[in-house]
């Protein structure tokens, strides 16, 4: 009788479930002047425009057609631009059912937009003339902010006798110069290294300037924040020594928590922390707000710096990983080799790179003092990095570079340069020694392979999608060489360069930003 009354249920819910109909709605998200066409279940055809203007635009839709609730459906587009991907996913009801909640989203963007050109493309910097793009990764961001480097001559003004920091809003497709003195000259030194929180008007950078503050005669690479304003942006300098004035030695490598509330840096001065003994280049934690350093890659014992670099900050600050050979930043480091440490707020420093045993991580086929640069998610929780070492995870016998994400909270390590079938990765992974992983808010990873069984040809990017667990394509490129990534804080954007023209637009090689989608 029971059997019979669960029957009797689920019947009466499917029967309710096909009562009436309804019309299935939706958003496009896409560049201005675009035409689409969608169709539902591969006909009912809707024709939708965005405007002709600077922008992002979304345009609501219904299908004229009403269907069966309960019925199935898919949303698919039937044509749009060329050099254009779209996506469509299930914004509210449940996915493919018809129901009088059913709304999907449709977003698109140019699949590959070249990012290293000036106002009103009236320049353009090539791939052998720009470097390190980076993309917004604030929370909430939408990804219309890049900064980038580039000596290419009028790109903003630039006289390519350096190269200079660049902020550029894709979407307003207007770029200006940032590493300029407060009456709008140029530096007069190299800059690179950009880290931004543009949304928020911020981007930290290293350069061999000496006009971008006033009584800078180090001569020597500083550390320097960029902060917007009405008058185009102010320029102040991080890298200060005890007194604030001229730190004795270089300053490089800056990081910065989402909000610009601290930046850490690399430096080798002697003057950063008063009454500090140290020794090489070290790590240090600058405070925005009260304009205080302190040194991180210390002696557990001594307080002395010890030796560290390659600084990573999470969005809130509190937590920092970094890169150093120096045995004694905690107690029982006894292997001789280089690691990852994590500094968390109030808690003790701890060593990363363990072996899957909890033993120390063996030397691999790497050099014992071969520099690392790791990465950590912005919401904290994940560190990546790469090495040869052989028992970082158990199994791992291809010999070659690897790709590895640190759970933080859990204490564990996986290996994403791993094929979707789970094959080991057939060559090295990124193309360089311990170059850098890129990494979104939750933890995707991007990242340069010369294997050729990770889903790309030799020397191509792919995203470990971290919500699916698998490796998706980015670029499949032959013939050219492609840059190491910058990834957007969702993981739907990835920043580049590229010695070859991608976008169709321009017929040029230079540093693109490519849409990926947040579903493979």
């Amino acid at each position: 009788m029971r059997q019979l009354l669960s029957i009797s249920l689920c019947f009466a819910s499917l029967v309710s479930k096909a009562q009436g109909s309804s019309i299935i709605r939706g958003i496009l998200y896409a560049p201005p002047n675009v035409i689409i066409t969608l169709q539902l279940n591969r006909a009912n055809d809707i024709v939708l425009k965005t405007e002709n203007n600077p922008g992002y635009y979304t345009v609501r839709f219904n299908f004229l057609k009403a269907l069966p609730n309960g019925s199935a459906y898919v949303v698919t587009v039937k044509t749009a631009p060329k050099g254009q991907l779209y996506k469509v996913t299930t914004y509210a009801g449940e996915a493919g059912v018809v129901s009088s909640q059913s709304f999907v989203q449709v977003k698109g963007d140019y699949q590959y937009d070249l990012i290293s050109r000036g106002n009103n493309d009236s320049v353009k910097g090539t791939f052998y003339e720009s470097w390190d793009p980076w993309v917004d990764q604030i929370p909430g961001g939408n990804t219309d902010w890049e900064v980038f480097v580039s000596q290419a001559k009028g790109l903003c003004g630039s006289s390519g006798n350096y190269r200079q920091i660049f902020r550029r809003n894709r979407i307003t497709n207007v770029t200006q110069m940032i590493s300029r003195t407060s009456d709008g000259k140029e530096g007069n030194g190299n800059s690179g290294a950009p880290v931004m929180c543009n949304s928020l008007g911020y981007v930290a950078f290293e350069s061999y300037a000496s006009n971008l503050i006033v009584n800078d005669k180090n001569s020597a690479r500083d550390v320097f924040l960029w902060t917007n304003n009405q008058t185009g942006g102010s320029v102040e300098r991080v890298s200060n020594g005890t007194s604030g004035d001229d730190a004795t030695s270089e300053s490089f490598e800056p990081t910065m928590a989402g909000m610009a509330s601290t930046i850490a840096f690399s430096s080798s001065a002697t003057n950063i922390v008063k009454g500090t003994e140290v020794s090489g280049v070290n790590v240090y934690l600058w405070d925005k707000l009260t304009k205080s350093t302190v040194l991180i890659s210390k002696d557990y014992k001594t307080g002395k710096g010890v030796g560290g670099s390659k600084p990573s900050l999470d969005f809130s600050g509190d937590h920092l990983a970094f890169y150093s050979c120096a045995y004694t930043l905690l107690e029982g480091d006894k292997n001789n080799l280089w690691d990852i440490f994590l500094y968390e707020k109030n808690k003790p420093l701890r060593r990363i790179t363990m072996a899957a045993d909890g033993s120390e991580r063996n030397q691999g086929e790497e050099s014992a003092s071969r520099v690392i640069a790791p990465t950590i998610s912005g919401n904290g929780k994940y560190i990546s990095y790469a090495t040869t070492a052989s028992n970082v995870v158990a199994n791992d016998n291809n010999k070659v570079q690897d790709v590895f994400l640190y759970d933080v909270e859990n204490n564990s390590t996986k290996r994403l340069s791993v094929s979707n079938n789970g094959e080991e990765g057939n060559n090295d992974s990124p193309y360089g020694q311990g170059e850098k992983i890129a990494l979104s808010f939750f933890g995707d990873a991007a990242f340069t392979t010369k294997a050729t069984n990770l889903g790309v040809p030799e020397n191509n990017i792919v995203v470990y999608r971290f919500s699916k667990q698998k490796l998706i394509p980015v670029t499949t490129q032959t013939g050219s060489y492609v840059a190491p990534p910058s990834i957007s804080y969702k993981g739907n954007y990835v920043a580049f360069g590229c010695g070859k023209p991608l976008d169709y637009r321009f017929n040029s090689s230079g540093l693109f930003i490519a849409y990926i989608g947040q579903e493979d």
